[in-house]
């Protein structure tokens, strides 16, 4: 079972949820998720990666 979302989390994920195309604040929360030795963060970047590869892939702006 995880821990629950420390404040920090919580800040991150209101951020992304208000703009989630807005790839910066995922990466930005990876960034914060790597320094804190999270492995979510691996995941978040992978996610990323996908998403501007599919639309690259497709010619999705």
């Amino acid at each position: 079972m995880s821990a629950p979302l420390s404040f920090e989390d919580k800040a991150f994920v209101r951020a992304i949820l208000n703009s989630p195309a807005d790839l910066t604040g995922w990466l930005a929360y990876a960034d914060w998720l790597d320094e804190h030795e999270d492995p979510r963060a691996t995941f978040i970047r992978l996610e990323v990666k996908r998403l501007v590869v599919h639309h690259i892939s497709f010619g999705i702006p």
